[in-house]
Order: structure tokens, then C-alpha cells, then sequence
């Protein structure tokens, strides 16, 4: 799975969002795979509180500014449902696919420095 998401990564499909204290050190993030204008949330960690949701934040507005239309977060979860997540059917979603796979999404991925920067953003 490494040698798979490296080379995903090196080929500009897999990204990462990564939540540092002040000091540098990882207390949360996420990371997925973005094809046309949809992005499939693999997985998502916290050491802190909350520093999952100010990933999740920060992925949401990138996305934005891309005109990624949809996100795959995969299994629903009253985490993600409180986060605006909503569980859709297998046929709405496979149509859905087949008309975001294609696209393409515009933009770059940026980097945001501190909270502040990505508070500007909203």
C-alpha cells in the first residue's frame, strides 16, 4: 500500500492534509486520492481534538477553489454526517461517478501555513 500511494502521490493523485501544532509536531490529518473533479477520503486521524475537523476543513475548501464537486468519504458515520457528510444510493452515486470521474478540476493544491491563512480562505 506504501509503494502504491507513493507512486499515486509522485503521479499528482493521492494528497495529504497534515495538522501541525506550532512546534511541527503531527496531530492530525487525512489523506485520498483525487480523479476528475471527485476525491475519495481514504483515511482520517487525530492526536488532538479536533484536528481531524480542521483537516477536513482546510481538504473541503481546496476542494472548493478546485471545483471538486464530490467527496467519497466511503463508510458513513455520525462523525461525518455531523460534518455535513450524507449518505447517497449506490445508483446516484455510480452516476455521480461516472459524470465527476471525467471532469477535470482546476486549480492548485495549495499549502496553508497556519489557521489563520485558511480562516482567510472562509
Amino acid at each position: 500500500m506504501r509503494r502504491a500511494y507513493e507512486k499515486l502521490f509522485r503521479s499528482g493523485y493521492a494528497h495529504s492534509i497534515e495538522v501541525r501544532e506550532s512546534s511541527g509536531q503531527l496531530v492530525g490529518g487525512l489523506y485520498g486520492v483525487a480523479i476528475g473533479s471527485c476525491f475519495f477520503g481514504e483515511s482520517m486521524f487525530s492526536r488532538a481534538n479536533d484536528a481531524s475537523k480542521i483537516a477536513l476543513l482546510a481538504l473541503v475548501e481546496l476542494l472548493r477553489r478546485r471545483h471538486v464537486s464530490m467527496v467519497d468519504c466511503q463508510v458513513e458515520s455520525e462523525h461525518l454526517n455531523s460534518l455535513g457528510a450524507r449518505c447517497i444510493d449506490r445508483v446516484d452515486f455510480e452516476r455521480r461517478l461516472e459524470q465527476t470521474s471525467n471532469d477535470a478540476a482546476h486549480g492548485s493544491w495549495e499549502t496553508v501555513a497556519d489557521c489563520e491563512t485558511l480562516l482567510e480562505w472562509l
